[in-house]
């Protein structure tokens, strides 16, 4: 039931990105939704089918520290999906791209009814890391 499985994705990715927005603080996590919401026309239940728009806003409310808050919600992402397998081809994943890429390793891990370990799939996180310390 591959429906069922990408709504269980998208579950586990609003949360991660609830999480990420709420370490900011809860009203300042409502008033991002709420912006996003009426500014860019992304409601949150929408954010998993509209994750560019959602980024958009990200970026037009913080501009470059919006980076940060990706990089938050992707490791959040990364530990709520258990180390799933992502294939990463380019060590500068954007945002949308490590979504989608863990997207994939979840419906995989899924479908194998695996967990893999790839230890050199996921060591992007220094590379976000590193990049957010020079924001």
């Amino acid at each position: 039931m591959l429906t069922t499985e990408l709504v269980s994705f998208d579950k586990v990715l609003l949360r991660a990105i609830d999480e990420a927005l709420n370490s900011l603080g809860e009203s300042v996590r409502q008033s991002i939704y709420f912006h996003i919401e009426n500014k860019f026309n992304v409601a949150r239940n929408e954010i998993p089918e509209k994750l560019e728009q959602f980024q958009g806003g990200l970026k037009e409310i913080f501009g470059a520290g919006a980076h940060v808050i990706e990089i938050s919600i992707m490791k959040n992402l990364h530990m709520k999906l258990g180390c799933p397998r992502v294939n990463v081809k380019n060590k500068k994943l954007e945002f949308t791209e490590y979504v989608d890429a863990s997207k994939q390793g979840y419906l995989g891990n899924i479908q194998d009814q695996t967990f893999e370990s790839q230890p050199a799939a996921l060591s992007i996180f220094p590379v976000f890391t590193a990049s957010a310390a020079t924001l």
